[in-house]
């Protein structure tokens, strides 16, 4: 059975409160767009909170589509400007 190499398009989704808890996985690593981290061993972190994905997940996919564009804009996860996108849809 053949082994995946780790790389962009595999990555670990910690659910955390916010960016606040991220500390240790950029150390030695980056913040890269919409919230992902690689660390230091070039295996990327897309960060979710439980917030995030009510957001993103919602019933509504005007107003979850909207909070995505809002998050294509930015590194760290902007909870507000998520929220103020959905409510704007």
């Amino acid at each position: 059975m053949p082994h995946a190499a780790e790389g962009p398009a595999t990555k670990e989704r910690p659910f955390v409160a916010g960016h606040s808890g991220t500390g240790e996985l950029t150390d030695g690593g980056e913040e890269v767009q919409c919230g992902r981290l690689k660390d230091r061993y070039g295996l990327s972190w897309q960060v979710c909170t439980p917030r995030m994905g009510e957001l993103l997940g919602g019933s509504d996919p005007e107003r979850a589509a909207s909070a995505m564009r809002a998050m294509f804009g930015t590194k760290k996860l902007d909870l507000v400007a998520l929220q103020a996108a959905a409510d704007a849809a």
